[in-house]
């Protein structure tokens, strides 16, 4: 890493001068493609749904406005707290993700995975993600869930907050550059979505008291221990007076309780389950998550953290190595059963060491400046969209963007949803139509900037205007203008700065110094991006001494991961030496 700031400050020139790039061209007035549905049935009606925005989420709810409320005081307090005890994860060049709290009308199960995917039955939120924009889909409505698990069938409440605590650390982890593996971001988010808070202490990696129960259970010991009294005096009027009390489904409960009369998950199949698999989209009562919840509790704070060297020894191998027992016990000195026996007695005789943090403002954010109002048409079919496309259903998510469009609805980021749907469609032509207008109307939406730039780059390399078959200065104006424009808004892309540079590179025009340092800075923001470093590097290969680009190519070929990556560096340092 040294080396390769190094490298970069070399690249670097000081001072600004003025750039062709930095401006903006004049287009003509885009007129949008019509769209034709020949069965209006098709098309999904208007519905009712409350928006919010808040620093952290956008927000589309079909609950309750009390209730709503409620989940978004919490989670605001919650990702609060998660800043205090985790300030290095807070999320960094994002969108705006999406949160949808589905209260009625069954509105959760539309998000599901597809069909032929794994169940959801004992799950009551999702994470959905892609490159560019996240949703966190909680479902309000259900109560509790019929679970099927080694303790037999058993119905289990459901803590809403809780599932969106856990999907919202799953969210941070998922944007770190190298995410962890499935069983370590399980159990880290576990750990903190049952993290304790308030405005004035933070408890974090303790676990609750196993013989401790809910209000309901409460109540119904009291009133069953009166009766069962009662009963052996039949003329007590209690006897006839007090009916048994049903408490309803049980807690999700913690590691050290909802497996201490559970077999163990063999740790080869604990470590290679994958996040689309049904035992991470299914935790609520699940063995699976509650393991990896135990073993990442008892590496990092239990049996006075004898293990934690270890385990963060295995956490960096096995980021470039696979999981096996042989590694396992190069790291841990154990096999894996010897760890299954570890196991054993931390559920029986948990020791740890857990953390409390006083936060020194002693305020829990303020919520009173967040509104809740009806959700416009527009934005219900675009953050339903999204979510649907993100979730695997491109046909409902195309319905749900294209229904309020048709309806007359002209908003500028549904526009651009819109022109990406087309794109992801292979309908380039239509794309550009919606993302011109979308971007001539300052979209929020940084990916319709990139894509616009790809297709305009596209569209001008097959029919080069400029002497040499290069692009003309009127044709790299047209690319660049929506790349530059994209930069003002999150997230950064690296192929942003990528494009740029390829754009320079087929550009009859010579790049001035600012140019240049347009494309470097895009180095210093993604470092081992290996399609960007080479785009630089052949960028600077004919504008910048040949000494110094060997540095960024004898950089790259040390960081990269694949052999074709490899490969192509050492053929560009090939030619760049024999050059010189």
């Amino acid at each position: 890493m040294k080396l390769f700031l190094v490298i970069v400050s070399t690249l670097l020139v000081t001072g600004l001068s003025s750039s062709r790039a930095e401006q903006t061209s004049r287009e003509a007035p885009i007129e949008l493609p019509a769209i034709v549905v020949t069965d209006s049935k098709l098309l999904p009606l208007p519905e009712s749904w409350q928006y919010a925005k808040t620093g952290n989420f956008e927000i589309l709810s079909n609950a309750s406005v009390r209730k709503t409320k409620y989940v978004v005081r919490d989670l605001l307090e919650f990702t609060r707290a998660v800043s205090f005890v985790w300030p290095a994860i807070q999320p960094k060049n994002v969108q705006t993700p999406l949160l949808i709290l589905c209260g009625a009308n069954n509105s959760y199960t539309q998000f599901a995975p597809a069909e032929n995917g794994p169940t959801t039955a004992g799950g009551a939120s999702l994470s959905l993600r892609d490159k560019e924009n996240a949703a966190i889909v909680i479902d309000l409505a259900r109560s509790y869930l019929n679970i099927q698990n080694e303790d037999g069938a058993t119905q289990i409440e459901v803590d809403y907050t809780q599932q969106l605590h856990r999907e919202y650390v799953h969210f941070l982890l998922s944007r770190i550059e190298q995410r962890p593996q499935p069983w370590l971001e399980e159990g880290l988010a576990q750990m903190l979505a049952s993290m304790k808070y308030s405005s004035t202490l933070i408890e974090f990696a303790k676990l609750p008291d196993p013989n401790e129960v809910s209000v309901m259970q409460g109540m119904a010991l009291r009133n069953n221990q009166i009766q069962t009294i009662a009963s052996s005096d039949p003329s007590s009027a209690d006897a006839n007076t007090i009916p048994a009390f049903d408490p309803g489904p049980d807690q999700d409960k913690a590691f050290n309780t909802a497996l201490s009369r559970r077999g163990f998950i063999p740790l080869d199949k604990m470590f290679s389950v994958k996040r689309s698999s049904e035992e991470a989209l299914n935790t609520i009562g699940g063995s699976w998550s509650k393991q990896c919840w135990l073993f990442v509790h008892l590496c990092l704070y239990g049996e006075n953290q004898r293990y934690q060297k270890s385990f963060i020894k295995f956490i960096v191998r096995s980021e470039k190595e696979p999981i096996t027992e042989a590694l396992f016990k190069e790291c841990f000195n154990m096999s894996y059963k010897d760890m299954l026996m570890v196991f054993r007695g931390y559920v029986q005789w948990t020791s740890y060491k857990s953390i409390e943090m006083r936060p020194k403002d002693g305020k829990n954010p303020s919520t009173s400046d967040i509104l809740i109002r009806d959700a416009t048409d527009a934005e219900v079919g675009r953050m339903k969209g999204e979510a649907l496309r993100m979730a695997g259903h491109p046909h409902e998510a195309h319905l749900a963007l294209i229904a309020p469009y048709i309806r007359g609805a002209i908003d500028t980021d549904l526009i651009a949803s819109i022109g990406l749907d087309e794109l992801a469609a292979g309908d380039s032509t239509r794309a550009a139509k919606f993302l011109e207008k979308a971007t001539l109307a300052k979209t929020s939406r940084a990916r319709a900037y990139l894509e616009l730039g790809k297709l305009r780059l596209k569209e001008a390399v097959v029919k080069p205007e400029g002497p040499n078959a290069k692009l003309s200065d009127r044709q790299l104006m047209r690319v660049l203008d929506p790349l530059f424009q994209g930069r003002s808004f999150l997230p950064a892309f690296p192929e942003t700065y990528s494009l740029i540079a390829q754009a320079w590179n087929k550009a009859s025009a010579i790049p001035a110094e600012a140019n240049l340092r347009v494309v470097a800075k895009g180095l210093s923001v993604f470092p081992r991006n290996t399609e960007l470093i080479y785009n630089t590097a052949l960028l600077y290969s004919n504008n910048h001494p040949k000494a110094e680009v060997l540095k960024l190519v004898d950089y790259a070929i040390n960081i990269s991961q694949t052999d074709f990556d490899k490969q192509r560096f050492l053929a560009l340092k090939n030619n760049l030496t024999a050059s010189r």
